[in-house]
């Protein structure tokens, strides 16, 4: 089983959402890699890196929402930094491309928007 890690998560990310990207109509569980993958309910690599730093610098938790003021994704992160309360969790909000690709319904756009999230800027 493969632990996911500050130096894999970002590569595994890219390799998940471009494989959505290529399989559209399919959730992220679906991704084949989860079988070596050491796995968290989100089958997210951001959600998975954010836990393991809260935990690495003894962080609460986010008011109900894993620990996304430590999201690796500068976009969602900031989201949790700029006055967002916890209502929802950071990939779910301000319209994000996440959001999009959870309720879209034509195949062009999800495949599209797949390709977005495993470019977006990682830190």
């Amino acid at each position: 089983m493969i632990e996911v890690t500050e130096q894999n998560a970002h590569k595994y990310h890219r390799y998940m959402w471009r494989w959505l990207a290529r399989n559209v109509g399919y959730a992220k569980r679906d991704w084949p890699g989860w079988r070596e993958i050491k796995n968290s309910n989100s089958h997210c690599f951001a959600c998975m890196l954010a836990d393991k730093r809260a935990g690495e610098q003894n962080i609460g938790n986010d008011g109900g929402f894993a620990h996304c003021s430590v999201c690796p994704i500068t976009e969602w992160r900031e989201n949790v930094t700029d006055g967002r309360r916890n209502s929802e969790p950071a990939c779910r909000v301000c319209n994000s491309a996440f959001e999009k690709w959870e309720t879209v319904w034509d195949d062009d756009e999800e495949s599209r928007l797949a390709t977005v999230i495993s470019e977006m800027e990682w830190e």
